[in-house]
């Protein structure tokens, strides 16, 4: 998230796809020592709603181009009018980042909805199957996931890919078994928390 202590906002963008006040892009790195900013990092920033600069009441609406109390002109921090400000056009890169965020944080479906928007802008972009893969695999989807580890490995193939087909490939072999043991729902589950360590 945007920390004006922090970063230094080179560009805003709109976007309802991304959380407001996040960072979409990095331009140029900053540095800390400690707690201590040495050089603010300069980045983009998705931003619907802004301060205005007269009264500094908060936009109600991301519509809005005046400020409803004292109905200034509401402009983004580098000046441009909100009403001029770019929509952000994300990459499958952009949405891969932001599903990597995600899992950090342990939003496994909101990776996925990121993940699955970047699909939709590349459909043969490896590195997002492969984490999609990743995903389906800890869902214990491993036929699904084995699929797309497969089509990625053909699109870009990678020694790591390949040890991660193998391991679906084992874990799904292991789960077909137990399938087919027929065994109490409360063993079966223990079955796959074993699998998936």
């Amino acid at each position: 998230e945007f920390d004006s202590q922090r970063h230094f906002a080179t560009d805003y963008f709109r976007s309802d796809r991304f959380p407001e006040k996040c960072i979409v892009f990095e331009v140029e790195k900053g540095y800390l020592k400690g707690d201590s900013v040495i050089k603010k990092s300069k980045v983009w920033v998705v931003q619907n709603l802004f301060d205005c600069n007269s009264c500094h009441a908060t936009q109600s609406n991301p519509d809005s181009r005046f400020c409803h109390l004292c109905g200034a002109k509401i402009a983004a921090p580098n000046g441009l009018p909100v009403d001029s400000l770019p929509e952000f056009e994300p990459t499958p890169i952009t949405y891969q980042r932001f599903a990597d965020s995600m899992l950090r944080h342990g939003k496994t479906d909101k990776a996925r909805e990121y993940l699955m928007s970047g699909l939709d802008l590349d459909g043969n972009f490896a590195p997002i199957m492969t984490r999609l893969a990743d995903i389906l695999g800890h869902e214990s989807k491993f036929a699904d996931a084995l699929e797309l580890l497969n089509k990625a490995n053909l699109i870009k193939p990678d020694p790591k890919t390949r040890e991660k087909i193998q391991a679906i490939e084992t874990k799904l072999n292991i789960f077909k078994q137990a399938q087919s043991l027929k065994l109490a729902p409360e063993e079966f589950e223990k079955l796959l928390n074993l699998i998936q360590k």
